[in-house]
C-alpha cells in the first residue's frame, strides 16, 4: 500500500469556512462514500492556477486543498516531505558542483495520471518564463541560470533542473547554498507540479473542474460561480491503485465531499451553526465576531492585510504623502473592528520565521516598525512639508464585508487630511471567452493591469521566509512579466511601481548572503527601508478564527493557522440531512 502522506503544506494557508458534515440522500444504486463537509467561504474564487499571484487568504484556502507540494511546513515549524520521499545531496567543491536529488512518492492526479518529475520541470520553467507574472519567481533564483532566464539572458532550456528518471528530479544550483532554506521554498503552494498537456490546453483551464486536474486529497467536482463549489476527495491520491482493499479510500482521505457556499447570509450562519448544519466555520460573519471572541480558534495567519499604492500617480510620487496617509490610520480601531486580526506594525506578519525555524518570528525580532494608533496632527504636517493639501484618489477593494468595512474607516482617516476619496469595490465580470460557464476575477484582472490609485489585498508570504514577501519589491526580483514584443528584454518594478536603488541593493545583499543568521539581520534592514519608503501601507496582520462543533474530530493544524481536514470526522454523519445534490 502506499506510504500516507506527511501533512498538507504550507499552502493550507487558514483552510475554509463554515462547516458541516452531512449525508445527502444517494441516488439509487450509489455507494455510501462517506460525509458531507459544507462550508462557508467569504470570498469566492475564479480561477485555480496556484501560480498566479495571490491577492486574497480564500484563493489559497482552497488552491492549497487541491495540489500537493513538494514538503510542508508542521504547525511546529518543522520542515516536511509531502510529495517528496527522499532528498539527496551531491557537493564537489573541486568542480565548484552542488546538486540536491528529489525522489517523488509515488501518486497520481485526479485523472488517475501519475504525478512525474516532468511535471515540477515544467511548473518552475513556466514559472520562470520572462513573460510570466509570479513573484514566486525569486525562490528558485538559488537555481542555476533561473534568474538570467528570468531577465531574458539564457533560454529556458539552460535552466538547472532535470527529470533524469520518471520520479527523479535534478537540482543543480549556481553555487553552494543552505539547502534546508530552498527545501522550505519548495513548500510553496505556488511551485507544485502542473500539467503541460494540461494548462497548455485552454487559458482557462484553471476555471472549470473538467480541466483542471488537482495533486491534492481534493479535486473540483463543481463549480457554480456566484454560487459555490463541491470539492470531492482525490480518489488517486496516495492511494495504490495496484493493491485495493476495499477501504482504499479512507487510508488518505476521509471526507467524500466539501461543499463550499458563498451566498450564506449572517442570518443563515448563525442559524445552520446553531441548528447542527454547520459544524466548522472561520469566515464568521463581521458582525457575529465579538460572540465568538473568546470561544473561537485563533491563530496568526501567513498574510498582512495591506493598501498599495500605484506610484505612477503623481499624487503619491512622494513618499512624505504615503507615509502621511499610513499615518492617518487607527490600526488599532481597525483591527478591533475586524476582531481576529492584530494591528500591523511592519510588513512581515507574525507566522513567518526570522530564520528557517520557528524558534524565533520575523516580527517578533523586528518589533514595531509602525505606530498602531493615528496621527492626524502628524500626517497633516507631512503633507505640509510635500506641499501638498488634499487631492482624489480611488481605493479599490473586494466585495467583502471586511474589507470594505476597513476600507470605509481608511477613507473617513484620509477625507481628514483633505483628500476625496471615492471606494471602488470589484468581484465578478464575465470573460470574453466562449466559455459562458465562467467568470473572470475582475478585481485581479485591475490588479494585474495597475488600473488603480490604491488597492487593499492580503499579502501572503509565499513561504515561512520573510524574503518570500519582502524580494519582490525589489525591480529584479519582482516575478513581473516583461514586454517581449519589443525585444528590449527590461526587466518591471513591482507592482505598485517601486524601484529604489538602495531598496534593490539591499535584495542584492540578501540574495548574496547564505548564512540565515546574517540573512535575516539583512532582511530587517530591507523592511525598514520599505517602510520608510511606503509603498504599501501595512493596516493589520490576518488571524485564522475557528469554531468547532464537539461532533466532529481528525481536524489538524498547520503553519501559518491552515487546517487539514483529510482526515475531519463527524460522529453518526449519517443522521444529518445535505441541501447538496447532484
Amino acid at each position: 500500500m502506499m506510504k500516507r502522506l506527511m501533512a498538507l503544506t504550507l499552502c493550507l494557508f487558514t483552510l475554509l469556512s463554515v462547516f458541516g458534515c452531512a449525508k445527502r440522500d444517494k441516488l439509487e444504486g450509489e455507494e455510501d462514500k462517506g460525509a458531507f463537509i459544507n462550508m462557508y467561504l467569504g470570498t469566492e474564487i475564479y480561477d485555480f492556477d496556484p501560480q498566479l499571484p495571490v491577492t486574497n487568504d480564500s484563493a489559497v484556502k482552497v488552491i492549497s486543498m487541491i495540489y500537493e507540494p513538494l514538503f510542508c511546513v508542521a504547525e511546529n515549524g518543522k520542515l516536511e516531505k509531502a510529495l517528496v520521499k527522499k532528498v539527496e545531496i551531491k557537493e564537489n567543491d573541486v568542480k565548484g558542483e552542488y546538486q540536491m536529488i528529489l525522489t517523488l512518492n509515488d501518486t497520481c492526479w485526479s485523472d488517475g495520471t501519475y504525478v512525474s518529475a516532468n511535471n515540477v520541470v515544467y511548473s518552475w520553467k513556466r514559472i520562470l518564463e520572462p513573460d510570466f507574472t509570479s513573484p514566486a519567481c525569486a525562490l528558485l533564483f538559488d537555481v542555476k541560470n533561473a534568474r538570467a532566464i528570468k531577465e531574458g539572458d539564457a533560454s529556458i532550456d539552460d535552466l538547472g533542473v532535470a527529470a533524469i528518471d520518471e520520479l527523479v528530479i535534478e537540482i543543480t544550483f549556481e553555487g553552494k547554498i543552505d539547502y534546508d532554506q530552498f527545501m522550505l521554498n519548495l513548500a510553496s503552494y505556488a511551485l507544485v507540479p502542473l500539467r503541460e498537456d494540461i494548462v497548455s490546453r485552454s487559458a482557462d483551464w484553471s476555471k472549470k473542474p473538467a480541466t483542471t486536474v488537482c495533486s491534492g486529497p481534493f479535486m473540483l467536482r463543481r463549480v457554480t460561480y456566484g454560487e459555490g463549489l463541491i470539492l470531492e476527495r482525490n480518489s488517486y491520491y496516495f492511494r495504490d491503485t495496484d493493491k485495493e482493499d476495499g477501504d482504499v479510500l479512507n487510508k488518505s482521505v476521509n471526507p467524500y465531499r466539501i461543499v463550499i457556499d458563498f451566498t450564506k447570509s449572517t442570518a443563515d450562519q448563525v442559524t445552520d451553526f446553531t441548528t447542527d448544519l454547520l459544524f466548522y466555520n472561520n469566515e464568521i460573519a463581521l458582525d457575529q465576531r465579538a460572540a465568538y471572541a473568546e470561544t473561537a480558534q485563533i491563530t496568526d495567519l501567513a498574510s498582512t492585510h495591506a493598501y498599495f499604492f500605484n506610484m505612477s500617480n503623481p499624487l503619491f510620487e512622494k513618499a512624505e504623502v504615503r507615509r502621511a496617509l499610513s499615518m492617518a490610520l487607527d490600526r488599532e480601531a481597525i483591527a478591533k473592528a475586524v476582531v481576529f486580526a492584530k494591528p500591523a506594525t511592519g510588513v512581515v506578519p507574525y507566522a513567518v520565521f526570522n530564520g528557517k525555524t520557528a524558534d524565533s518570528l520575523f516580527r517578533e525580532v523586528g518589533g514595531s516598525l509602525i505606530t498602531t494608533t493615528a496621527d492626524i496632527a502628524g500626517a497633516k504636517s507631512l503633507l505640509a512639508s510635500a506641499g501638498v493639501n488634499g487631492g482624489e484618489f480611488t481605493l479599490t477593494h473586494r466585495a467583502d464585508e471586511v474589507d470594505r468595512a476597513v476600507a470605509e474607516m481608511a477613507k473617513a482617516a484620509w477625507e481628514q487630511l483633505g483628500f476625496t476619496v471615492t471606494l471602488v469595490e470589484l468581484s465578478s465580470e464575465k470573460p470574453a471567452s466562449e466559455v459562458e460557464a465562467i467568470k473572470d476575477d475582475a478585481f485581479n484582472k485591475v490588479f494585474a493591469a495597475r488600473n488603480f490609485d490604491v488597492i487593499a489585498i492580503d499579502a501572503s508570504t509565499l513561504t515561512a521566509d520573510a524574503y518570500s514577501i519582502l524580494a519582490p519589491f525589489a525591480k529584479l526580483f519582482s516575478g513581473q512579466g516583461m514586454d517581449m514584443t519589443t525585444g528590449e528584454y527590461l526587466a518591471s518594478p513591482h507592482i505598485t511601481g517601486y524601484d529604489s536603488e538602495a531598496y534593490n541593493a539591499k535584495m542584492e545583499e540578501v540574495y548574496a548572503e547564505k548564512d540565515i543568521e546574517a540573512r535575516a539581520a539583512l532582511l530587517h534592514e530591507a523592511e525598514k527601508i520599505l517602510v520608510e519608503d511606503m509603498p504599501i501601507i501595512p493596516v493589520y496582520f490576518n488571524q485564522d478564527a475557528a469554531i468547532i462543533h464537539d461532533d466532529l474530530t481528525g481536524i489538524k493544524s498547520f503553519w501559518g493557522g491552515l487546517r487539514d481536514f483529510r482526515m475531519a470526522k463527524l460522529a453518526d454523519y449519517g443522521r444529518f440531512t445535505t441541501a447538496v445534490t447532484e
